[in-house]
């Protein structure tokens, strides 16, 4: 190869051949570069409704909150600094404090670090979480209804949950039943060794401390360079997950990627849904998309920012959208929010929207 040929240029060839490479193993529409290796499917645009909160929220500005989860008129708070406990309660209809859980330290049933929470669910008649405590390498389940009634946390069941074995800590991961969990184990870049392992996305047993069933959202494990223009080629690999309350699928949304992915965890049947008009990537700009999704066993909920170049630091500049999507994947309503938000949360019928560390919670009535 010529020495006129500059890095970068050498970069984009390489990825040519490495993508042409594949071609057998990859077919359907797809972005060939980002190794999503399933066709997609263009879905019809509707016009979108400018939607104003039915109520605020308030009580929200007392947490320094990274992330919040929403059930029976409960809101957790993922509340890593400023408290010592990682999650914090709050009752949506009067804004009191209720609880808080997750302590922090090296005590019995404390950690230095709990992942974020992914969803609350109900069992028994009571409200619970799945926190994980990486450091230790176990879950604890949580008995949120318990822990407000008791003023003291509550958990029902520890389970040894050793993520070393992976190699990594998940992204996301969403109890199936009692053996069984749903897990995305993130991209790890390494800079130095100019290697990304993209996700892995599948069913985890933590009896057998193994993958027991995958599903090939991507084409490829391994990808061997560093960057494309200005993305770090890890960034497209983001996703953000919810999981049905029936247990048996999941909706996986794209951060970097204007796709929509409807997995049927039962039957290995996954759907991945672009809206026309929105269906190209762009190597030379950073757009950001699927912020967050949600869902019940009717619709997906996500919350769809689609900016491009925008520095992180401006997104909240930036108003996002409402996408709601049926399992069969069709687009059958579209919110224009004139403000912007982190992070959605859906329950009996409305819609929660949050700003992260403002301590913002608009309720919309769905």
């Amino acid at each position: 190869m010529s020495k006129t040929i500059d890095t970068m240029n050498y970069i984009r060839l390489a990825l040519i051949v490495l993508v042409a490479s594949m071609s057998l193993a990859c077919s359907g529409n797809r972005d060939s570069v980002y190794f999503v290796s399933q066709p997609y499917t263009l879905v019809d645009n509707i016009q979108s409704e400018s939607k104003s909160p039915d109520r605020s929220v308030a009580g929200g500005e007392n947490y320094n909150a990274m992330d919040a989860v929403v059930k029976d008129g409960l809101c957790v708070f993922y509340t890593p600094t400023d408290f010592p406990t990682y999650f914090s309660i709050l009752d949506l209809a009067t804004g009191e404090h209720k609880g808080e859980f997750g302590v922090k330290g090296n005590g019995p049933l404390e950690a230095p670090y709990f992942s974020i929470l992914h969803e609350l669910y109900s069992d028994g008649g009571n409200i619970k979480a799945l926190v994980e405590d990486t450091m230790k390498d176990c879950c604890l389940v949580c008995n949120v209804t318990k822990t407000i009634e008791q003023q003291t946390p509550i958990y029902d069941t520890i389970l040894p949950y050793n993520w070393r074995a992976f190699g990594r800590v998940p992204s996301f991961s969403a109890a199936i039943n009692g053996d069984e969990t749903f897990v995305v184990f993130n991209s790890i870049p390494d800079h130095e060794l100019r290697r990304v392992v993209t996700p892995k996305v599948g069913v985890v047993s933590r009896s057998k401390q193994a993958f027991i069933s995958e599903f090939p959202i991507f084409c490829d494990s391994v990808v061997d360079v560093a960057h494309i223009g200005k993305w770090d080629i890890s960034m497209p690999f983001s996703l953000k997950c919810a999981m049905s309350p029936s247990r048996d699928k999941v909706a996986i949304g794209m951060v970097y990627l204007p796709q929509i992915n409807l997995l049927n965890i039962a039957t290995g049947d996954l759907k991945c849904i672009r809206i026309k008009g929105a269906d190209k990537v762009d190597l030379n700009c950073e757009n950001y998309y699927y912020a967050s999704v949600q869902c019940d066993d009717d619709f997906v909920y996500t919350l769809c920012m689609n900016t491009t170049n925008v520095p992180v630091e401006e997104l909240d500049k930036h108003s996002g959208e409402l996408h709601i999507f049926d399992w069969n994947g069709n687009l059958v309503k579209r919110w224009k929010f004139g403000k912007f938000y982190n992070k959605i949360s859906i329950d009996s019928g409305k819609l929660y929207a949050f700003k992260f560390y403002s301590g913002t919670i608009d309720e919309y009535i769905l």
